[in-house]
């Protein structure tokens, strides 16, 4: 990696030289096979002066390349601090629950949900969000529905259907949340 250039006055290298006793493998000695091809190290997880190889490399075993100085290390976390909301901490802010009321009103295709759109815009006074569920696929930002009432979502598709009979079924539209 950071090697001196090459002395161009050295002769080219030998290609057919054997480097074997430097790599630790080729020649036409038979291989040990506890010993790895690189560099002459075994495989137990060691190297020859029996440190750990794995140590430092970072990854799930923690180590890693270490920060140039602790100032490095300070303002990675200044930063991270600044962007993460996780890491924030946030005290004994309040959390205001708003309690809403949510109505559905399911049908089986978009035209027969704009046919009824004063029923539409009757349910939607009545809550504070009215789930428009249309079993048929098609455009969930339709303009000509959610023109009714700023109130009014819409979900279209089977497995929208699903979901919210479902949720009428355990009772999830009878009560406020």
């Amino acid at each position: 990696p950071n090697r001196p250039p090459r002395d161009p006055n050295r002769p080219p290298r030998d290609p057919n030289r054997d480097r074997s006793a430097r790599q630790g493998g080729g020649g036409n000695a038979p291989r040990d096979p506890n010993r790895d091809k690189r560099g002459g190290k075994d495989r137990g997880g060691k190297d020859r002066g029996g440190k750990d190889r794995n140590r430092g490399k970072g990854g799930a075993g923690g180590g890693g390349q270490k920060a140039k100085d602790k100032g490095d290390k300070e303002r990675m976390k200044r930063a991270l601090a600044e962007i993460s909301p996780k890491r924030l901490d946030l005290g004994d802010l309040p959390v205001k629950h708003v309690i809403r009321r949510y109505g559905l009103a399911l049908y089986d295709t978009f035209a027969a949900a704009k046919a009824d759109a004063a029923g539409i815009q009757q349910k939607a006074s009545d809550c504070d969000q009215l789930n428009i569920v249309i079993r048929a696929e098609g455009n969930m930002e339709d303009p000509e529905l959610l023109g009714l009432s700023p109130k009014v979502k819409v979900f279209a598709g089977n497995a929208w259907t699903i979901i919210h009979e479902r949720r009428k079924a355990d009772g999830w539209y009878d009560e406020p949340r």
